[in-house]
């Protein structure tokens, strides 16, 4: 009985230690520490944890900024789960991450299940009306060119003005 005893406050220690970590990850999720969260939400991952609200917080801050890769990937180990409780939210995120990835069909089919879900969703009557969406770029793509001028710099400016940049339209 004694080993019986030390075993269970072995793993009562350490499962009020992972709780720690789980709260110590969400306060920096709902701090809008994004960056902070998503390591230590990935380190609960490698320490086994598969839980729903850990996959919705990991794609939300990655999504949030712009992480769109591993935001694709763990909103589809969102998906992967048995009876997760999906809000449509989430649907329409993957749908995007998926589309700035360059999965175009496989975004489309997420769009498809978010105007399912929310039908009088702006944003899935915006898909429904313009589901031909990459026809109508490439049809407006090529109309006009940005040229930079002697105040741009090599590198990445910041809030360029638009008078920085010379407009030239095609006929």
């Amino acid at each position: 009985t004694r080993y019986i005893f030390c075993g269970l406050a072995v793993m009562a220690i350490m499962a009020n230690a992972q709780d720690k970590k789980i709260k110590k990850a969400d306060s920096k999720f709902t701090s809008y520490a994004y960056a902070s969260a998503i390591r230590s939400y990935e380190e609960l991952v490698k320490d086994g944890y598969a839980e729903e609200e850990i996959y919705k917080n990991l794609g939300n801050a990655n999504y949030l900024n712009a992480n769109y890769e591993e935001a694709s990937s763990w909103y589809g180990k969102l998906f992967a789960l048995n009876k997760a409780d999906i809000d449509p939210e989430y649907i329409y995120r993957y749908a995007q991450t998926l589309k700035s990835l360059g999965n175009y069909n496989e975004s489309d089919e997420w769009m498809q299940k978010f105007k399912v879900a929310k039908a009088s969703d702006q944003r899935a009557l915006v898909f429904n009306q313009n589901q031909n969406y990459l026809e109508q770029i490439e049809v407006r793509s090529g109309r006009y060119q940005l040229k930079n001028i002697g105040l741009n710099s090599k590198v990445s400016d910041f809030a360029p003005s638009f008078y920085e940049k010379e407009l030239v339209f095609s006929t």
